[in-house]
């Protein structure tokens, strides 16, 4: 019900939600807290946090292996940073929900009109979590389109109705394909600086964009954006593109990369300025 309740207050312009992972009212346990983070990391607002006189429920709280499950998905929430901040500035300019149901995306799809218990972060993620004890097969609805498996990189042409494995620390979550999607390494908080930026791009059929925004990370002062396109020609070939800056902020100096989903990670040398790379996906040379 938290699910289908957190996509219409979306829907309704209520974007800045969550519900406290774990659950607030009575005892929960560690699969029930790893579950409910794999789902939680996704949130606008990401908070573990329960009723006074219940059972301690932080991700360290039931031992192993519930607390590498945590720490796994919290780590991965850190390095989508970029795209959820891309998320938050995109909702404050345009109104678009963050967690959104299907149907945002895919209005003129009857199939996804009742998919609330899936649902797409942005443009690029679809997540389908698991909420029933002892269970690690779910179904999942991709619409049209070609969909990369986050785990495995396994494509998927949509429409399609599939039987996901999502064991513990491996929640059902599909990317868009040729959506890049930017990334940070992990880091333990948001004030520190990380090193490097990595669009990762997951390959298939068609084509695609993403975006960057980036501030001082305090949402006062000025911004800039970029944006990134990515063309299949076919034959394994893809292509890259990234726009130049637009926008007065000047981000810290890093280390720029584009990752291609079982392919290779690819420096970018000019990252201020537009840049434009090929590959072949089975042959570099």
């Amino acid at each position: 019900m938290w699910m289908r309740q957190l996509q219409d207050l979306g829907l309704s312009g209520l974007v800045w939600m969550g519900v406290d992972i774990g659950g607030f009212f009575g005892d929960g346990n560690g699969e029930l807290l790893s579950r409910w983070t794999e789902f939680g990391i996704f949130q606008p607002f990401c908070r573990n946090h329960t009723a006074m006189g219940t059972v301690a429920q932080e991700p360290w709280a039931f031992g192993e292996p519930w607390e590498t499950v945590c720490r796994a998905m919290l780590q991965l929430r850190m390095q989508l940073v970029p795209y959820l901040y891309t998320l938050f500035e995109e909702c404050h300019r345009t109104g678009a929900p963050i967690l959104r149901p299907l149907l945002f995306a895919y209005p003129d799809d009857p199939t996804t009109y009742t998919a609330d218990d899936q649902f797409m972060v942005g443009d690029a993620l679809l997540v389908a979590p698991i909420s029933r004890p002892g269970v690690e097969h779910r179904h999942v609805y991709l619409p049209a389109g070609a969909w990369g498996q986050w785990w495995t990189g396994e494509v998927i042409e949509g429409p399609a109705h599939v039987l996901a494995h999502a064991p513990l620390g491996r929640p059902a979550i599909y990317a868009r394909c040729n959506t890049p999607i930017p990334m940070w390494p992990v880091v333990q908080h948001t004030g520190e600086v990380p090193g490097s930026l990595t669009w990762k791009v997951f390959v298939g059929p068609g084509s695609g964009s993403g975006a960057l925004y980036e501030d001082a990370g305090d949402g006062y002062g000025p911004g800039c954006r970029r944006t990134a396109q990515v063309e299949w020609a076919g034959s394994d070939r893809i292509r890259f593109s990234l726009s130049s800056r637009s926008g007065e902020f000047v981000p810290p100096l890093r280390d720029t990369f584009v990752e291609f989903a079982g392919g290779d990670r690819v420096r970018l040398e000019e990252p201020g300025e537009p840049v434009v790379i090929e590959r072949n996906m089975t042959n570099d040379d």
